[in-house]
């Protein structure tokens, strides 16, 4: 609808130069009394009715376009989206050159994504039904064509890509989750328990602590139950299980595997 908005009030403003300068062509042109030529009264006539409509058109050509203006605004969430997702896939290629990909062929897949999404009268609903549907298609298409090695990275990337567009991602817990505890002074004390945490996790874990108040009292927490954490990290999927003490209704998803990382280094 904007494409032909835009179309049409570009025709619209062309007519109505053409007819100003058709206007001063015959006014110029004229001869002997202007009243008397009963000919250009009639053209006069008729260019200032002709003039007239078009300008009606295009101040309705104005509301329309103020109105659509309205409705892509409220669909710019899928369009963030979709920019976020496109240049998650597209920086595959670093992996590999074969997994180049170009704008027209995510567009293929966008729009596929538009037209499967599930339709709903409320907009909070169809944007919601569309983003999901985006980020499946993007997910699915891309696994399809890319490594097995390289599938656990896409998906990690490509939830780390959203959370930053959502403003949930905290940079430091970032750095801390793929770098650790870099610094160079040792922890005071040894590592409780049996040696299910290593000398470098301990370590890392007197980082962890100084990074947000839901991490301060976790190296005492686990000194006091060091068997509830045993048996936690013991498990084949640790991720997938509630932590001990409480700890899943404070951290978030990025927040436990910072956890997880100190138990497994």
């Amino acid at each position: 609808q904007q494409a032909a908005l835009v179309e049409e009030v570009s025709e619209l403003s062309g007519m109505l130069k053409e007819l100003e300068d058709t206007l001063l062509y015959e006014l110029a042109n004229s001869t002997g009394n202007i009243l008397d030529n009963t000919e250009l009264i009639e053209t006069l006539e008729k260019t200032k009715m002709k003039a007239t409509e078009i300008s009606e058109k295009l101040e309705e050509a104005k509301t329309t376009s103020a109105e659509i203006s309205v409705t892509c605004q409220a669909y710019r969430p899928v369009a963030k989206r979709g920019s976020i997702l496109f240049f998650v896939m597209a920086s595959l290629s670093i992996l590999n050159n074969m997994y180049e990909l170009s704008l027209a062929l995510y567009m293929v897949v966008f729009l596929q994504a538009l037209r499967r999404a599930d339709p709903d009268g409320i907009l909070e609903n169809r944007l919601e039904n569309i983003i999901n549907t985006l980020t499946l298609s993007c997910y699915s298409y891309s696994c399809r064509g890319i490594f097995e090695t390289h599938k656990l990275m896409f998906s990690f990337q490509m939830a780390l890509q959203i959370m930053r567009g959502e403003g949930e991602l905290d940079i430091t817990h970032l750095d801390f989750f793929l770098k650790g505890n870099l610094s160079l002074e040792k922890a005071k004390d040894a590592p409780p328990g049996d040696g299910f945490i290593s000398e470098q996790g301990w370590h890392d874990m007197q980082r962890l602590i100084t990074l947000g108040d839901e991490f301060s009292n976790l190296t005492s927490d686990i000194r006091s139950a060091v068997g509830e954490w045993r048996a936690w990290y013991d498990l084949e999927a640790p991720e997938s299980h509630p932590m001990p003490q409480g700890y899943d209704e404070k951290l978030s998803p990025l927040a436990k595997m910072m956890v997880l990382r100190c138990f497994r280094v």
